[in-house]
């Protein structure tokens, strides 16, 4: 008979996802839509200045079983306020990525001419249906922290 904490701390650890079977490439694998950025609706003001606004408006995280991913985010660029062009920008991130338990690490090669990765990390929600990005760097050294939904 286990007692009611035992019993408590085997029902976190499924939850968590700790204790079960380790979650595999294919599992995980598919395509996410971004829905939130630090826990806001979309679109999210990334920066505003006296010219310029920066929004995040869409995005996609697509996960392959061959460990290989593609992040994807846009929005638009106000600039009116200064006269300035109103544009489309965005960001890519491809590269790969591992799994560690619920964890996901992600490495993105950055440019030939700088050499090197962009690492960042992650977290797999139950029962794989979303993936928290955590403390992704964007422009002008903003963190983010992105919600995606299968």
């Amino acid at each position: 008979m286990t007692s009611r904490f035992e019993a408590a701390a085997i029902a976190v650890c499924l939850l968590a996802a700790g204790c079960g079977d380790p979650l595999t490439f294919g599992e995980v694998a598919g395509t996410y839509q971004l829905g939130g950025v630090n826990a806001r609706d979309l679109p999210y003001l990334l920066t505003a200045t006296v010219n310029c606004d920066q929004w995040i408006a869409e995005g996609q995280l697509i996960l392959q079983e061959s460990g290989q991913f593609t992040l994807t985010l846009s929005g638009p660029l106000d600039c009116s306020r200064s006269g300035g062009v109103n544009q489309i920008v965005g960001w890519g991130f491809p590269g790969t990525y591992t799994i560690d338990g619920a964890k996901l690490h992600f490495l993105s090669p950055l440019p030939p001419s700088v050499g090197g990765f962009f690492e960042f990390t992650g977290v797999v929600g139950p029962p794989q249906r979303s993936i928290g990005v955590l403390d992704l760097q964007l422009s002008l050294g903003t963190p983010v922290d992105l919600a995606f939904r299968r």
